[in-house]
């Protein structure tokens, strides 16, 4: 079976410094929108790419992540990559109607559907 997403949604990785990440980022597009403390939300006008980043003094990636077309498909999903070698590490509800959850991968890759 193959899970229906739109494809690649986010990626969530951790910076040290943030204006240094953010006129970085800048190079490519992405301008703030968003943020409070230590976690602050870029996208690329005009597109569908996200960009978090969390401060931290251990820089890595946090996690990526897919949108599924129907959100109501997560436990489908879910028995799919757990099958298929994954691991759920947390169950989220990100809205109203809105279920989330974070798996890691086989090789330890945080993934969130």
């Amino acid at each position: 079976m193959s899970i229906q997403s739109h494809g690649l949604s986010h990626l969530h990785i951790h910076v040290r410094e943030l204006d240094r990440s953010l006129r970085f980022y800048e190079a490519f597009g992405f301008v703030r929108v968003a943020g409070h403390d230590d976690l602050h939300f870029l996208v690329r006008p005009g597109h569908s790419d996200l960009l978090t980043l969390r401060v931290s003094p251990d820089p890595k990636i946090d996690h990526f992540g897919f949108m599924l077309e129907d959100a109501s498909q997560i436990e489908t999903a879910i028995e799919e990559l757990t099958a298929r070698g994954g691991r759920v590490v947390e169950r989220l509800q990100l809205g109203e109607n809105v279920p989330s959850a974070i798996l890691e991968d086989p090789d330890g890759y945080h993934v969130q559907i």
